[in-house]
C-alpha cells in the first residue's frame, strides 16, 4: 500500500507490526510516517514510525467485502451457527451428542425438573447405580448447549473423582481435570482453580483447604453451632454459583434431623428436591430381616410462596413411610 491509501479506521497488518492493529492517527513526518493504532487481539495501542518504502508492507482491510472465501470454511460456519440454536427446536439434543442411552426416570429428573428452572438448585437422592452421574452429565450438556454453564466443578469423594472423570469424557466428550495436592504443587504460583474451567476435586481435601457435589449425604450438620467441614464447604459452594446440584443415595443416614438440613444447602431459600427409590430400598432391606432402623416421618415449614404439589417430587413424609 501506499501513503495515500493509509488513514483513520482501516484495520492494517504486516511483518512491520506485531498484530493487526485499527489505525487512530496518522502523522507524516517527512520521508516518514507515524502510525498509532489498537491491536485487534491484545487491544493494546501500538506507535510506529515507518519509511514510505516499508508502506509495501502492509496490508489494508478492503472497504467492501470481495467474497471471495473459501466455501467449505462458510459452510462449516453456518452449520456451527445452525448447531447452536439446535437446542431450540429439540427438546433433547444433547441425547444426539452423548454416548448414552438414558433410562426414563434420567430424562423425568433432567428434562421434567432440572431444565424447567431458570436457575438450577436440587436435591438429588436415588439409589446406587440409578446413573445419577448420567444425569448430571445430560444437565450440564444441556446448560452448556444453551450458553448457560462455562465453568464446571464437581465435588465428589476421593475414590470417584477418577470415576467422574472417565465417564464425563467417555459418555459426554467433556474433558474434566482433577485437581489434588501434588497439581497445586506441580503448578507453584499459579491458581489452577482459575485457569481451568471444568475441575474435578475431592470432598475430603477441598474442605480442609477451605458447578455440582456427589455425595451430599457427608455435608451433615448437627446442628446450627456444629456444622463439618463439608458442610461449610457446600454452604459456601452454594453462595458461589448459579446452578447447584447435590447427589446422594442416602439422603438422611437414617437422622430425621439431617434432611432439613441439606435441603437448607442445596437449595438455600427455595426447596426444591427429588426423591426416589432409595427410601424403598431401606422398606426392603428391613423386610429381608436386616437390621435398618426407620426414621420417623419428617416434616419441615416450606415459604409460603412455595406450591408443595408442583415443585416437591412428592412430599418428604409420604416418601418415607
Amino acid at each position: 500500500m501506499n501513503a495515500s491509501e493509509l488513514r483513520v479506521g482501516i484495520i492494517v497488518r504486516g511483518l512491520v507490526l506485531p498484530e493487526p492493529i485499527e489505525v487512530l492517527v496518522v502523522t507524516p513526518l517527512g520521508d516518514a510516517i507515524k502510525i498509532v493504532g489498537a491491536g485487534q487481539k491484545s487491544g493494546q495501542v501500538h506507535q510506529r514510525v515507518l519509511r514510505l518504502d516499508q508502506l509495501q508492507f502492509l496490508d489494508a482491510t478492503p472497504e467492501r467485502e470481495p467474497f471471495d472465501g473459501d466455501p467449505e470454511r462458510f459452510r462449516l460456519g453456518i452449520e456451527a451457527a445452525r448447531l447452536g440454536l439446535a437446542y431450540e427446536y429439540d427438546p433433547y439434543f444433547s441425547l444426539s451428542i452423548s454416548r448414552v442411552d438414558p433410562l426414563p426416570h434420567q430424562l423425568e429428573a433432567v428434562y421434567d425438573y432440572f431444565m424447567r428452572l431458570p436457575r438450577i438448585r436440587f436435591l438429588l437422592a436415588d439409589d446406587p447405580g440409578a446413573g445419577k452421574t448420567i444425569m448430571a452429565g445430560l444437565l450440564l450438556k444441556e446448560l452448556k448447549i444453551r450458553g448457560l454453564v462455562k465453568r464446571t466443578l464437581i465435588v465428589a469423594p476421593a475414590n470417584l473423582c477418577f470415576q467422574w472423570q472417565r465417564e464425563l469424557k467417555e459418555k459426554f466428550r467433556e474433558p474434566f481435570e482433577v485437581v489434588r495436592s501434588d497439581v497445586l504443587r506441580a503448578n507453584y504460583g499459579q491458581n489452577p482453580w482459575q485457569e481451568k474451567d471444568q475441575v474435578i476435586t475431592s470432598i475430603s481435601w477441598i474442605s480442609r483447604i477451605e458447578d455440582a457435589n456427589d455425595e451430599a449425604h457427608k455435608m451433615a450438620a448437627y446442628s446450627a453451632d456444629k456444622k463439618t467441614l463439608a458442610y461449610k464447604l457446600g454452604e459456601a459452594l452454594s453462595t458461589m454459583t448459579d446452578h447447584y446440584l447435590l447427589m446422594t443415595a442416602t439422603p438422611h443416614k437414617g437422622d430425621p434431623g439431617m434432611l432439613p438440613s441439606r435441603l437448607r444447602v442445596s437449595i438455600g431459600l427455595s426447596p426444591w428436591a427429588i426423591f426416589r427409590r432409595a427410601l424403598a430400598a431401606l422398606s426392603r432391606a428391613s423386610a429381608r430381616g436386616t437390621l435398618v432402623a426407620l426414621p420417623s416421618p419428617i416434616s419441615f415449614a416450606l415459604p409460603r410462596h412455595v406450591n408443595r404439589s408442583t415443585h416437591l417430587r412428592a412430599p418428604v413424609s409420604e416418601t418415607i413411610k
